[in-house]
């Protein structure tokens, strides 16, 4: 193996629907725009500035099914199968 510590690793996110390949160009769109005030940052500083701005919304939410309101806490598992947009439609199709 070499000592070279220049590689980088690269993900492949195949979308599953038109709403994740529709989210994931937005979020591409947006990475675009701000690539040239990330460059000019330090490392410390880009650190900060995503500690600080990476979820500008609150990530709990409520969904309101009429007579039935579920408070969705969010919560990250590295492990988990299944996305956000599967787990929202299947609690809803469950109380529909």
């Amino acid at each position: 193996m070499t000592e070279n510590k220049n590689y980088r690793t690269i993900h492949i996110i195949i979308p599953e629907t038109d709403e994740e390949y529709d989210m994931l160009q937005e979020i591409l769109s947006e990475s675009r725009k701000r690539l040239p005030i990330l460059e000019a940052m330090t490392k410390e500083e880009r650190i900060e500035y995503f500690r600080r701005g990476l979820f500008p919304r609150k990530l709990d939410f409520d969904l309101d099914f009429g007579s039935t309101v579920i408070h969705v806490n969010t919560h990250f598992d590295q492990k988990s199968k299944e996305n956000v947009i599967d787990r929202v439609r299947r609690v809803s199709d469950k109380i529909n």
